[in-house]
């Protein structure tokens, strides 16, 4: 896999995050890097090909712990953690709500502690955004980059 500027990963994403196109900053951020796109099939996150172990620079964590009953997130962060080579990236864009809140609708928000499975599982924060985005009625939200050490 090539490697690719984390500055222009970054901001390609926060370019396109609310895109129509979701794969929008993922071609475009591989067209800066002079690669194809490289479209990654489907599996079960739990069952996921052994050769995914340790395998990828960049991953994106969009949506899918929140879709999850609370007892499977911790697990399923692990298996995500997990993917990443050494020295790799994860971005992780999750709604936010802190503990005492209601737990809402679907997809349901994330706490801080919800999401530290990711630091037990090897990963460094390298960057960490709680925001309030621009949706009516206005969704609070994490924008977390972690790196794998």
């Amino acid at each position: 896999m090539r490697k690719v500027n984390r500055k222009i990963a970054r901001s390609i994403l926060k370019k396109h995050m609310y895109s129509e196109n979701p794969l929008a900053w993922f071609k475009d951020l591989y067209a800066r890097a002079n690669d194809e796109p490289r479209i990654i099939p489907w599996a079960d996150l739990f069952k996921a090909p052994a050769q995914w172990q340790s395998k990828f620079d960049f991953v994106l964590e969009l949506y899918t712990l929140q879709v999850l009953p609370p007892e499977l997130r911790a697990e399923a962060a692990r298996c995500i953690a997990s993917f990443l080579a050494p020295g790799a990236m994860l971005l992780l864009i999750a709604r936010a709500r802190e503990p005492d809140e209601p737990r809402g609708q679907m997809p349901w928000p994330l706490t801080l502690d919800e999401i530290q499975v990711f630091e037990t599982a090897g990963l460094k924060i390298i960057e960490f955004e709680d925001f309030w985005d621009e949706e009516d009625p206005l969704v609070r939200r994490f924008r977390i980059s972690y790196r794998h050490e």
